[in-house]
């Protein structure tokens, strides 16, 4: 039978001088602790006390090794993660990252008292708590908030999606972080943030819209339209963009949306395209037209054929109905998304008003039983 070998922290404690010895016991202590899969509860409580009276004098590099050890060990002591947690974020961040242990109480509680650094490590955690995701949401710094959004493993509840939504408003880092989300995020509820996102958050809120369109059709809504433009208005533009007159074709544009001067701006100098490709489909100018406002705006150099191309086939396959959608969100006074209307309850399903009136158990009717047939007697 091969012996077990000993851990690489008992030759370093066998092998120090006598000072350096106590400083080196918690790492070897650790190493021991962790070589069995579980221990009893004496056992816990032995090793507990041990750590939290050498943690003072162990050196930041054993610390930070004896934090590695513990967060992959089902056993380790709380009262020992939350010394190691408020310890050095070198140290902390490990525990808080990796150790599957931890109590939400004392994650939810370092929220409140943790540095920034230590807020940053809590976003990057793996699988947080809901509970958890929330306090995050509701205390770290707008800055901070895309380390929570790019972690994959985190989840966003759904009554707290809207708080992150509002964030984004005028955020391009929050959006982009947020358009990158698939599991917990309806592609309708990026609409208002369009133009913060990049290409990719751009293109799941193209297809929102066509869902949105389908939604308003079905329900008979309205959908404002700009006005169509005069033949003047048009010419106007043309003019204007080929002399690359920013000033004329942001107020040519405003009033062709009925926007703002200042968003129309921001859709003439979009380096992506889309949203000046899909407000032009809005109010239904000619390919012509459109050709040349694509094409020479953007910024201070014309579109490649590549891009033209993309914004073209963008600005063909949209609906008209999901680009007037769009637009009419870039107004003071938009109107409410369509909403998905409520699903059909046939009357035959279990629970409804027809069923529920209906006897419980239908009875079968039984046969009378059959008496013999009587005879003649003679």
């Amino acid at each position: 039978m091969v012996s077990a070998r000993f851990p690489n922290g008992v030759f370093q404690l066998a092998q120090a001088s006598e000072a350096n010895r106590g400083r080196a016991l918690l790492k070897a202590s650790t190493e021991l602790f962790v070589s069995e899969p579980t221990h009893v509860l004496a056992e816990i409580h032995m090793y507990e006390e041990l750590a939290l009276q050498l943690l003072r004098i162990t050196p930041l590099d054993d610390r930070r090794l004896v934090a590695h050890m513990l967060s992959r060990h089902k056993d380790a002591p709380a009262a020992v993660l939350r010394a190691l947690m408020a310890d050095d974020i070198s140290v902390a961040a490990v525990i808080i990252e990796k150790a599957e242990t931890v109590p939400e109480v004392d994650l939810i509680a370092l929220v409140a008292t943790g540095s920034p650094d230590h807020l940053r490590s809590l976003a990057r955690r793996v699988r947080p708590s809901p509970a958890l995701v929330e306090a995050l949401v509701r205390n770290l710094p707008e800055a901070d908030l895309p380390i929570l959004l790019d972690n994959a493993t985190a989840r966003i509840p759904a009554h707290v999606m809207p708080m992150v939504i509002a964030a984004a408003q005028g955020r391009p880092e929050i959006a982009r972080a947020l358009g990158g989300r698939i599991e917990d995020l309806d592609d309708a509820a990026l609409t208002d943030l369009f133009l913060d996102l990049d290409t990719r958050g751009r293109r799941r809120v193209v297809q929102g819209l066509e869902i949105l369109a389908l939604r308003a059709f079905a329900s008979k809504t309205a959908i404002p339209r700009p006005p169509a433009p005069s033949a003047e208005l048009v010419q106007a533009l043309s003019r204007a963009a080929l002399l690359r007159d920013l000033d004329v074709l942001a107020g040519l544009l405003a009033d062709l949306l009925s926007v703002e001067e200042t968003l129309a701006r921001r859709l003439l100098l979009d380096e992506g395209g889309e949203p000046l490709a899909i407000a032009l489909k809005a109010v239904g100018l000619d390919p012509a037209t459109n050709t040349r406002l694509l094409l020479f705006t953007g910024g201070p150099d014309q579109r490649d054929y590549f891009q033209m191309k993309r914004l073209m086939d963008l600005n063909e396959s949209i609906s008209l109905r999901s680009a007037a959608i769009l637009v009419s969100r870039w107004r003071q006074d938009r109107p409410p998304l369509p909403q998905r209307r409520p699903r059909h309850v046939p009357l035959s399903e279990e629970g409804s008003p027809l069923r529920a009136a209906a006897p419980a158990a239908r009875r079968v009717p039984t046969a009378a039983p059959s008496t013999p047939a009587t005879r003649d007697r003679a």
